[in-house]
């Protein structure tokens, strides 16, 4: 134990682990047993010197016993034993990370192919989901899995498959499901944790830190060392979903993490889990998705008026153009109770199957009510009398503009439910009013009474209703079309037919967004005054 120089004689070492008892001891052990002894830097010993020095926190100490005589070359040599005795240790450490890196590695690789395959001939979710929990508690080993499904406001957890892993046997064990579904409070426990932090993936937790109160009937309810919970998520038409979660609940023992609590590697192990099965389930539940929307755009078609209607004295075109499979913008001609005919537009917020069915709802609505009043604003009161509470419930809101035409008669009553203001061309100066309204967008507050204005329309004059897609339709550097180009492009076109000035104005918008997709519905309609007996021409609203 001694170099050339160094005055020591028979030094005693001891490496003693962070609890303070002697981990190995060499040379010829001198005094009192000092495994529980070592506080200090520097303590006598039997009449010696010890020299402590802490390898690492945590870790072991390398202790020397010398004689007091032995000096100062005494402590460097400790100090060039402890370096090697870390060295050691480090090294030892890295080998058994890699180890369990190397067989996190090989259990993940193996359990993605595997996995993938067996997801693929599930026939149901549920089995999906049985599947992914046996697997997952296999793979890592887990005590037991859990997966749950919530309810659409996420206050509800239903347990849809549960598995345990037990080690005397070395496999799983799928427990039975009760004839009455296991549902619990999703907003506590494990589960509210993760609600409350949308952001997180995954969210390992210790079982003594678990938020207070556990549902009973939770997987967690019985956890004694870890949780880990992770989302199951399926983006949908770029919106992302919370389908569910996994509850990993344990571990049993194995030769590498005896003891430990859930890490890193368990984590990531579990979202790929989670990811595998959400694009299983989250696939079939998008087909079905687009089914119901391939549909609900066939059924949205077919409802868009086939022509407009001929009024005497004016020449009316319509078209309705959807960014998406189903759109919130809706156009009609009505007949109402004293004759004329209500030509109008409407958009409901958002462009979605949601804002398609309230817009099948409002036109229905609005054909009961335009047949029984006589005063077009009586009409838009009536509908939100019918519909505001729908509106309030599915957070939706309506926007329309209608212009009530009576046939021969120039005078045209305009309403405006917080939509865009009604552009009028007049042939006469060449200029174009803007007419807007000071009436509240459709389910913003109940019972609102909306009035109407009159203008009047000369031969030559159009008038011109469209929803937000229009002005709002952009190109990639954000800039939008706006109202100042849709001026331009109705004045450059009011010479033709209404027809014409549709066309001018769809040719105009895609012109400005060419190679941009449109982020709205486009819905136009055009009125223009013609002379008496003159040729009305119908157009088509659909696109």
């Amino acid at each position: 134990m001694t170099e050339p120089g160094l005055a020591v004689t028979e030094p005693t070492l001891w490496f003693v682990g962070p609890e303070g008892l002697v981990l190995e001891r060499h040379g010829t052990p001198a005094g009192p047993d000092v495994g529980d002894a070592f506080d200090g830097a520097c303590v006598a010993v039997a009449g010696r010197v010890v020299v402590e020095s802490p390898v690492r926190p945590g870790g072991s100490r390398c202790v020397a016993v010398v004689d007091p005589g032995a000096g100062p070359d005494a402590r460097a040599l400790l100090a060039r034993i402890a370096e090697f005795r870390d060295r050691n240790e480090r090294l030892e450490d890295e080998l058994q990370s890699m180890s369990e890196t190397a067989v996190a590695v090989l259990e993940s690789t193996s359990l993605w192919g595997d996995l993938s395959r067996r997801l693929g001939s599930c026939a149901e979710d549920r089995q999906a989901f049985e599947v992914a929990a046996i697997s997952l508690a296999v793979a890592a080993k887990f005590a037991r899995v859990a997966v749950v499904r919530f309810d659409s406001g996420r206050e509800v957890a239903e347990l849809l498959a549960d598995v345990e892993f037990r080690a005397e046997r070395m496999g799983h064990v799928v427990l039975p499901q009760p004839d009455e579904p296991v549902r619990f409070d999703a907003t506590r426990g494990a589960l509210g944790r993760l609600l409350e932090a949308p952001a997180l993936s995954s969210l390992p937790m210790r079982a003594r830190d678990l938020p207070q109160p556990i549902p009973s009937r939770s997987p967690e309810a019985r956890a004694r060392d870890d949780v880990l919970v992770v989302a199951i998520r399926f983006a949908v038409e770029g919106e992302e979903r919370l389908l569910g979660a996994l509850i990993c609940v344990d571990r049993v023992a194995d030769d590498y993490r005896v003891g430990e609590p859930f890490n890193q590697i368990d984590s990531e192990l579990a979202d790929n889990v989670a990811a595998l099965v959400a694009f299983r389930v989250g696939s079939s539940a998008l087909a079905a998705y687009r089914r119901e929307l391939t549909l609900a755009n066939e059924i949205q078609s077919q409802i868009l008026p086939e022509r407009a209607p001929a009024v005497a004295g004016f020449d009316l075109a319509g078209r309705c153009r959807t960014s998406g499979d189903v759109g919130g913008d809706y156009l009609d001609y009505l007949a109402m109770a004293d004759g004329r005919t209500l030509a109008l537009v409407a958009d409901v917020s958002g462009h979605n199957l949601a804002s398609g069915m309230i817009m099948v709802g409002a036109r229905s609505a609005m054909r009961v009510l335009a047949a029984r009043h006589s005063d077009p604003g009586a009409v838009f009161s009536g509908l939100l009398d019918t519909m505001f509470a729908d509106l309030q419930r599915t957070e939706r809101f309506v926007t329309a503009g209608a212009l009530a035409l009576r046939p021969g008669d120039g005078a045209v009553d305009i309403v405006n439910c917080g939509h865009n203001p009604t552009l009028v061309y007049r042939a006469r100066t060449g200029a174009v009013e803007s007419i807007g309204g000071d009436d509240p967008i459709l389910g913003f507050l109940p019972g609102v009474r909306y009035g109407t204005r009159t203008v009047h329309l000369d031969v030559g004059d159009v008038a011109l209703l469209y929803t937000d897609g229009v002005i709002e339709a952009s190109r990639a550097d954000g800039e939008m079309f706006g109202e100042d180009r849709l001026v331009a492009t109705l004045t450059a076109a009011s010479t033709g037919t209404a027809s014409d000035v549709l066309d001018a104005v769809y040719g105009a918008v895609e012109m400005f967004s060419v190679g941009d997709s449109l982020g709205d519905d486009v819905t136009v309609v055009a009125v223009k005054r013609v002379p008496p007996g003159g040729e009305p021409c119908a157009e088509r609203g659909r696109p």
